[in-house]
């Protein structure tokens, strides 16, 4: 339903719903390192043609109002190297080949030390979230936290993809 209409209201309430798992994963992150945790939040972008179709970035539009519920900044991190096929129709093994170095990081000079928030919509097998997390890593995030709406039953054969990044659910 978020990915067809554009009703702000609605993304306001899904967001309100969301903060406080968030806020209990950037509390856990704080009692572990000792010390409070800079965080900005940022989401999955859409291709191009997705938006020209449905009319909006539905993450992009959770992330802002995510971000504003739990009174952080809201940055576009990620920006898609490739359009990739949509990962519906593909298998576990072509959604990973589809999604590797799928992202490239904007303002990475920004990300040193600071916990990022992914933001998507849904997730199906977790290659689009980890190819995101692992780009933010590698650009010099210490931890990154994802936020989904809704998970498909299909699961990834492994876990191998998380071993580097932090998930709270």
């Amino acid at each position: 339903y978020l990915k067809l209409k554009k009703d702000k209201l609605l993304f306001r309430l899904v967001a309100s719903l969301v903060a406080p798992s968030v806020e209990r994963g950037l509390c856990a992150l704080s009692a572990v390192s000792s010390t409070p945790v800079s965080a900005v939040v940022t989401f999955i972008p859409r291709s191009r043609a997705k938006v020209r179709t449905l009319g909006n970035d539905q993450a992009k539009m959770l992330a802002k109002y995510l971000a504003r519920e739990l009174s952080l900044p809201c940055a576009r991190l990620l920006v898609r190297r490739k359009q990739g096929r949509a990962q519906k129709e593909l298998s576990l093994f072509e959604r990973e080949e589809n999604t590797a170095s799928m992202f490239r990081i904007r303002g990475a000079k920004h990300l040193s030390g600071k916990t990022v928030i992914i933001v998507d919509d849904l997730v199906a097998s977790g290659n689009t979230l980890a190819q995101a997390g692992l780009a933010l890593k590698r650009a010099g995030a210490k931890n990154v936290l994802f936020s989904c709406i809704a998970a498909l039953e299909e699961k990834p054969k492994d876990d191998s993809f998380a071993q580097d990044i932090d998930i709270f659910g």
